[in-house]
């Protein structure tokens, strides 16, 4: 199925699930439904980008939206990425309430199961038309699953993990699948302004920048729905905000920015230096917070986002010293523990949970603060942490969310913050006050809502909303518009190649004669390259000179100048039936004069009697030519170039120049580009080649054809097509039927498919089963893989398999391992005798630990 053929599928199918909404097992609220109209109404146009993007505020619902995509994608392949295991499990539990039926996943986790234990998703690709994977996993095994499970739909949740080079290749190996990425941060943004980066304006005014390559829009080219933090609260969907700050007296100066894994952010090292040495007198601030109960402290759950893992541990360490039951979850933390502290701060048992990174995505928290003590210059880094917070009880019960930052006294605000982000320019914020309150047009909250953390016995601080607008440098620096020119100083400026197409000349032409004029570096409109822009009337007086009367080509490309003609490199190869490539080689010894092409831009003419001279046997219609099936046919004998020869005759061109004898008779002719190589007389190159020929079975590219209605195949194949390896298949080769086919390269023997099916599984129903240990106990004796032999006497697992190939005292059965695969076993016994050079142990030694191993 081809792109435009899934596009239209799927959007008659979102378009009946949004007409039938009570087959979904919760309802759609009403932006979600916007959402999946609008997809449907992008896939319904055929001139629609073959991407798109969702970008949704932390707590709207994203998965609901994608899996109600996968509930509508019914009879199609779906496969949905997810960046974390954390997430992956709990997307899969969602999507199988929406789909009823089993899913696959690709992970190192085992079988996920719900909340009632029942498994919804299992390893691998072959359980079901719905599979689940984590971004290191996608970008690690892609061409895999583009082979053998090919999606039609790709759901990337929190796709602004996808602006790596390794997922980006990932992604694009898929060009036939509709492609929606999720994410409620797309953008990767900073308030530092640097070369190469382009300015965005917020929902609330500010500016923040960013490099064109980590913006969606660059990778997913359309957005369908945008639903920010403030459009969510002021809608009533998330809680409201109120803000607060801890004040440290620590300075970010020195700390440069540079492009991190979450985009534009302070450089790891040097700022976990600066935090490290102040990070105890942090720690005893946070204290004291909680022994004066500022903001309600210790009536509420929060979270912290700490610079560094020893940070973490010291802070929840600090605050448990106070009575307060406190945790720290990190990149370390196994996932069953991590599993019970996140468990136990949703049942309130915890109050305190500290961490660095690992809480930003994937984990539904019941927290009411946020301590952002982690200074960042990254949107995504900041909005993804804060966004747990924001989720609003499912009891309905009443919340405003509290975000604490730390404002680092000596560097005002550098880092960002809550009003950078979410309030507006000038605007007056009491410190515990709201940011932003609930609108009435949402479920619950109101502008009335009043703060539940301001001072109970003092007036609150009041702080004005800084503008980071003014902190934009390269104010000289020019983007171009669609046009590709951009204004400046009354003027209009075009880079080098906009300026060819203006003026009509030649890229070269123009270089040769800007020197020396003004320039501004400017970005192309259509990437992030910066290069030269020029005045496009100081370009254009500069080239005057080019607009001299040149001679004209003509419509065919040619030209009568001087009494001779002159043609273009194209006209000449079209006027005698040759390649451009045949021209272009003879050109430097032909004469050129300069012309202008039909459009007006300059070219370079040849001299057509000079290439008629020095390419006397590339024009001389005397010479044979190939008709339209690349054959000639001479004093009615038919002649054909190798390529056609192997095509037809099935036979590798080495095979056939191996076997040319002098009988095979040729001439010199032009194929079907022009160009002159030799051509065979068919009929003799059949002569030389019959015994080969005279071998009526040809082999397909899986080296199998059907004889006496039965599938044969080489050797070759049959390690293929039995996932058998080819020393341990030949034992059973011995009895088998037995063919002569022919394969391009020579004659080669095939078998019976399933007899030797038969030779290897016999009855594939009275085997044993290995449960985990490598051996088996079977007829009397013990039996292990070549693998578990391997371990038990101490060598590598080939060492083992060659000593088996080259012994016929080996005996071996068929059992299936632990995952049901039919697989080869060999007698421990019979290995014991036939390797004594292997075998370190004594035999009584080595049986006895056979024993224990399959006991266990």
């Amino acid at each position: 199925m081809n792109h435009a053929e899934i596009r239209s599928l799927l959007a008659g199918h979102l378009t009946d699930i949004v007409a039938n909404q009570g087959v979904l097992p919760v309802a759609l609220r009403p932006y979600q439904v916007e959402t999946i109209e609008s997809a449907a109404r992008w896939l319904s146009d055929s001139n629609g980008t073959r991407r798109a993007y969702v970008s949704e505020a932390t707590g709207l619902g994203k998965t609901i939206e994608f899996a109600t995509m996968i509930r509508a994608a019914s009879g199609l392949r779906s496969l949905v990425v997810v960046p974390t295991k954390t997430l992956l499990v709990q997307t899969a539990r969602v999507i199988a309430r929406f789909t009823g039926g089993m899913l696959g996943h690709l992970s190192s986790l085992a079988n996920i199961t719900d909340s009632d234990g029942e498994t919804v998703a299992v390893r691998g690709m072959d359980h079901s038309a719905i599979v689940l994977t984590t971004d290191a996993s996608f970008n690690k095994l892609a061409h895999q699953i583009k082979q053998s499970f090919d999606p039609h739909l790709i759901l990337r949740d929190e796709c602004h993990w996808g602006y790596i080079d390794s997922a980006i290749s990932a992604l694009n190996q898929f060009d036939e699948s509709v492609i929606i990425g999720f994410s409620a941060t797309p953008d990767y943004l900073t308030n530092k302004a640097k070369g190469g980066y382009l300015p965005v304006t917020l929902e609330n005014g500010q500016i923040l920048y960013g490099p064109r390559d980590r913006f969606a829009e660059t990778h997913f080219q359309t957005c369908l729905a945008r639903h920010p933090l403030r459009w969510g609260i002021e809608n009533g969907w998330l809680a409201p905000l109120a803000w607060g700050m801890i004040e440290f007296d620590v300075s970010l100066k020195g700390i440069p920015i540079v492009n991190g894994p979450d985009g534009p952010d302070y450089e790891q090292g040097k700022l976990q230096q600066v935090m490290r040495k102040h990070w105890s007198v942090m720690c005893e601030t946070i204290r004291r917070l909680y022994e004066r109960d500022e903001y309600s402290l210790n009536e509420r759950q929060v979270y912290a986002v700490c610079p560094n893992v020893d940070e973490a541990e010291e802070l929840a360490q600090a605050i448990g010293s106070l009575g307060i039951p406190a945790a720290c979850v990190t990149g370390s933390t196994p996932d069953a523990e991590r599993d019970i502290l996140l468990q136990a701060h949703k049942d309130k048992e915890i109050r305190f949970l500290s961490s660095v990174m690992v809480l930003r995505e994937g984990w539904d928290s019941v927290a009411e603060v946020c301590m952002m003590l982690r200074p960042t210059a990254s949107r995504v880094l900041y909005e993804q942490s804060i966004g747990r917070c924001e989720r609003l009880p499912e009891d309905g019960s009443h919340k405003v969310a509290l975000v604490l930052d730390a404002h680092f006294q000596r560097a005002t605000f550098s880092p960002l913050s809550a009003p950078t982000l979410f309030g507006k320019p000038g605007e007056e914020i009491p410190v515990g006050g709201m940011l932003i309150g609930g609108g009435d047009g949402g479920v619950r909250g109101g502008d009335g809502v009043e703060s539940p953390y301001l001072p109970k016995d003092a007036a609150p601080r009041i702080v004005v909303i800084e503008m980071y607008g003014d902190l934009a440098s390269e104010k000289d620096v020019l983007y171009a518009s669609h046009d590709g020119t951009a204004q400046s100083e009354g003027k209009i400026w075009a880079p080098m190649k906009r300026l060819s197409s203006i003026l009509g000349f030649s890229n070269k032409a123009i270089i040769s004669r800007v020197q020396g004029l003004p320039t501004k570096k400017g970005h192309l409109h259509h990437n992030l390259m910066i290069c030269d822009f020029y005045v496009v009337e100081d370009v254009r007086e500069r080239c005057r000179d080019l607009s001299e009367e040149l001679p004209i080509l003509d419509l065919h490309g040619f030209v009568v100048y001087n009494d001779e003609e002159w043609g273009a490199i194209n006209a000449i190869a079209a006027r005698y039936h040759i390649s451009s490539s045949r021209v272009i080689e003879r050109r430097d010894s032909c004469r050129a004069i300069t012309v202008r092409d039909r459009s007006k831009r300059q070219s370079i003419a040849v001299s057509v009697s000079d290439f008629t001279r020095i390419a006397v046997e590339l024009v001389d219609d005397t010479i044979p030519r190939a008709n339209k099936n690349g054959c000639c046919v001479v004093n009615g004998v038919r002649y054909a170039p190798m390529f056609l020869l192997t095509q037809e005759l099935g036979v590798r061109p080495t095979t056939i120049i191996n076997r040319m004898t002098p009988e095979v008779r040729s001439i010199r002719a032009k194929d079907r580009r022009g160009h002159v190589v030799d051509f065979f007389v068919v009929d003799d190159v059949r002569l030389v080649l019959k015994d080969l020929l005279a071998v009526k079975h040809v082999l397909d590219d899986e080296q199998s054809i059907i004889i006496r209605n039965e599938v044969w195949m080489s050797a070759h194949g049959l390690t293929k097509k039995l996932n058998f390896a080819k020393s341990s298949l030949k034992r059973y080769l011995v009895n088998a039927p037995q063919e002569q086919a022919r394969l391009s390269n020579g004659i080669v023997t095939v078998y019976n498919l399933e007899e030797v099916r038969k030779n290897i599984f016999g009855d594939a129903e009275d085997v044993p089963t290995n449960q985990g240990s490598g051996f088996i106990f079977w007829r009397n004796e013990y039996w292990g893989h070549a693998s578990a032999i391997g371990k038990l006497v101490g060598c590598a697992t080939q060492k083992v398999q060659l000593q088996i190939n080259r012994s016929t005292k080996c005996r071996s059965c068929r059992a299936r391992n632990k995952i049901g695969q039919l697989t080869d076993y060999y007698s421990v016994k019979d290995f014991i005798e036939i390797a004594p050079n292997l075998v370190k142990d004594s035999r009584q030694t080595l049986l006895d630990r056979v024993v224990s191993l399959a006991d266990s």
